[in-house]
């Protein structure tokens, strides 16, 4: 996709909700438009993943930073389950995925942008 100049309109017709991701980045006063298409894991995914993991819902809730397990039970299950966000995927699978040393790097960055966060 084009970057588009200062003033001029992005027309997102023909992307959906999930397929549309802003960053704004200065550039000789152009403005780059990103995207990603981004589907969320399904109700039975989050399931399958807890059963593979064998954890509870609030230690699902802890590694996806839920506020608990009556949280995460949204995502898993009701009528209409909701949809998990990209960051918040994201976050529990690089708590899944990245080392202990690696994680702290992350966390140091995000520190040194201005963020207080502690994760036990």
């Amino acid at each position: 996709m084009d970057a588009l100049r200062v003033g001029q309109r992005f027309d997102p017709s023909g992307y959906d909700d999930n397929e549309i991701f802003l960053r704004v980045v200065p550039r000789a006063a152009t403005w780059r438009l990103s995207y990603m298409k981004y589907t969320a894991p399904t109700a039975e995914d989050f399931q399958r993943l807890k059963n593979e993991l064998g954890h509870t819902g609030e230690q699902m809730a802890e590694l996806f930073a839920v506020a608990g397990g009556q949280q995460w039970r949204k995502y898993t299950g009701g009528v209409t389950p909701r949809e998990m966000s990209p960051q918040m995927l994201f976050f529990g699978a690089a708590r899944l995925v990245l080392s202990d040393d690696e994680l702290k790097r992350v966390l140091a960055k995000m520190r040194e942008i201005g963020a207080q966060i502690e994760i036990d």
